[in-house]
C-alpha cells in the first residue's frame, strides 16, 4: 500500500494545475486578439505577398502564472522530502537534483537527512544519471523544472512570442501558394495568387526562450503543465516504492 500523500503537497500541486489552466486562458486570449498586424504589397504578378507582423508581446501576467505553477511545483517536492523525514522539517532537507551519482551521494546525506531509506533510493532513481528506465521517464523531467525554478528566482521566466505561423491556406494544388517565415520569429507571410486563393490565416506561438534550460521550440503552455504532471507522477512513483523496497 503507498504512503498518503502529505496535505501541503497535493495543496501545492492543486494549485500548480490551476495555474496551468490560469495560463492557457490568458494565452488564448492573447492570441485570439489577434497580437498581429496583416499587410498587403504586391510581388511579380499577379502574385502578392501578405505578411503578418507581431505587433504585442504576450502579457508579464502570463510568466508570473508560469512562475507560480513552477514554484509550487517545485515546492512540492521539497515538502515531500520533509513530510517523510523522521523528526520533521529541517533546514537544509529538500529534494536533491543533481547531474551525477557521486554528486548526488556526496550532497544526500544533508539534502535527505533523516530522510527513510526507501525514499531515498527513490529520490536516487529519479535523478538524471539514473539508468532505471521507467524512473528515467519520470524523473528527467524534474531536472527541467529544477533549473526553470532556479532561473526564475533570479529573473522572470524567459517568454518569447516572437513567432508568427502561417497557420492554413484554402487553395487547391495548382495555386502555388508559398508560405514563409522569419527565422528570428517576428513576422511570417504567405505569397500567393488572390483569385486563386480563397482564404489565408495566422496564429502565434509562444515559447520559452533558450536561457530557460528546456528543449528548444517548446511551447509555454504545453510545457508548464507537462512539469507539473510529471511532478505528480514522480511524486505518486515515491509514495508507492514504501510498499515495495
Amino acid at each position: 500500500m503507498a504512503t498518503a500523500l502529505p496535505l501541503a503537497v497535493e495543496a501545492r500541486l492543486t494549485r500548480a494545475g490551476q495555474h496551468v489552466v490560469a495560463l492557457q486562458t490568458m494565452l488564448e486570449a492573447y492570441a485570439a486578439r489577434p497580437p498581429w498586424r496583416v499587410s498587403r504589397r504586391p510581388s511579380e504578378p499577379p502574385r502578392v505577398i501578405e505578411r503578418a507582423e507581431l505587433v504585442e508581446q504576450p502579457p508579464i501576467e502570463a510568466a508570473m502564472l508560469v512562475s507560480d505553477a513552477v514554484h509550487q511545483a517545485r515546492a512540492a517536492l521539497d515538502n515531500l522530502v520533509n513530510a517523510l523525514r523522521n523528526g520533521g522539517p529541517a533546514p537544509k532537507v529538500c529534494f536533491p537534483v543533481h547531474a551525477d551519482a557521486a554528486e548526488f551521494d556526496r550532497h544526500a546525506r544533508d539534502e535527505l537527512n533523516g530522510v527513510p531509506d526507501w525514499a531515498r533510493d527513490a529520490i536516487r532513481d529519479l535523478q538524471p544519471f539514473s539508468m532505471t528506465s521507467h524512473w528515467k521517464v519520470a524523473g528527467e523531467p524534474l531536472a527541467y523544472l529544477h533549473e526553470l525554478a532556479r532561473v526564475d528566482r533570479h529573473r522572470v521566466p524567459p517568454l518569447h512570442a516572437g513567432v508568427v505561423w502561417p497557420e492554413y491556406a484554402t487553395g487547391n494544388a495548382a495555386s502555388g501558394i508559398e508560405p514563409r517565415v522569419n527565422p528570428a520569429g517576428g513576422w511570417a507571410e504567405w505569397e500567393y495568387v488572390p483569385s486563386e486563393v480563397g482564404r489565408t490565416a495566422f496564429e502565434v506561438k509562444i515559447h520559452f526562450g533558450p536561457e530557460g534550460g528546456q528543449p528548444p521550440d517548446v511551447e509555454v503552455v504545453d510545457w508548464t503543465s507537462y512539469l507539473v504532471r510529471s511532478t505528480a507522477y514522480a511524486i505518486e512513483l515515491i509514495l508507492r516504492s514504501a510498499a515495495m523496497r
